[in-house]
This record gives C-alpha cells, structure tokens and sequence, in this order.
C-alpha cells in the first residue's frame, strides 16, 4: 500500500506544478482558449491518472508501475517547468500544452500497463 501513497503524491505533486504553470502562462497576458482548458485539464491529468490506477492495480506490483510511470511523468513535466521559467523565447509557455498533451497520452498508456500488470497478477494467484 506504500506504493498507492507515493502515486497519490506524485500526483498532488504533479498536479500542483500544472497549477503554478497555469498561473505563470496567465500573468503573461494569455487568456485564449487553449490556455483555459490547459488550466483546467493539466491538473486533473495526474490525479484522474493515480485514482483510475488506484482502482485497477490491486497488486503491490501494479502500484509500484503506477507510482513509477507517475514519477517519469513529474520528471518531464518539471523538466518542461525549469525549461519555459528560464527561457526568453516568448513561444515557450506552449509547451506546456504540448507537454499536457503528450502526458495525457502516456498516461492511458500507464493505465492499460497497469491493467494488464493487475490481471496478470489476479489470473497468477487463481
């Protein structure tokens, strides 16, 4: 069950740093539409990502690969995060989105590895 806490707080942790990144891409002036659903779905991204793997990960071994890929996950986002605060590019917010947008897709991909893990490990012990 430690591995479920870790992958709740990767995802707080994740999540918090879309918020602060949402904040920044604002005070630069940017309200357009694409900004706005960026602020609303690059939070819910992690947390919905821990909560369904959560559910579908009844194995230590299956929330271990949740807590990791989840991890990975915060890595790159936080890499993205230095890289647009010390960047001059004026360009350089979008690639949150672009970021957003590429962490949503691995993250389905994060829920099916988990699935499978969770249903390899459930047909073992049968």
């Amino acid at each position: 069950m430690a591995a479920g806490k870790i992958a709740k707080g990767i995802a707080l942790v994740n999540a918090g740093l879309a918020l602060i990144s949402f904040l920044y891409i604002s005070s630069l002036g940017s309200s357009s539409v694409p900004v706005l659903v960026y602020g609303f779905l690059a939070p819910a991204v992690p947390i919905a990502s821990a909560w369904i793997g959560l559910k579908l990960a009844p194995s230590p071994l299956s929330q271990g690969l949740l807590a990791t890929g989840l991890g990975i996950g915060l890595v790159i986002f936080a890499a993205t995060f230095a890289a647009v605060i010390t960047s001059t590019e004026p360009l350089a917010p979008l690639l949150f989105i672009l970021v957003a947008l590429w962490q949503a897709a691995g993250m389905a991909v994060l829920l099916l590895a988990v699935w499978i893990a969770g249903r390899s490990r459930a047909q073992e012990s049968e």
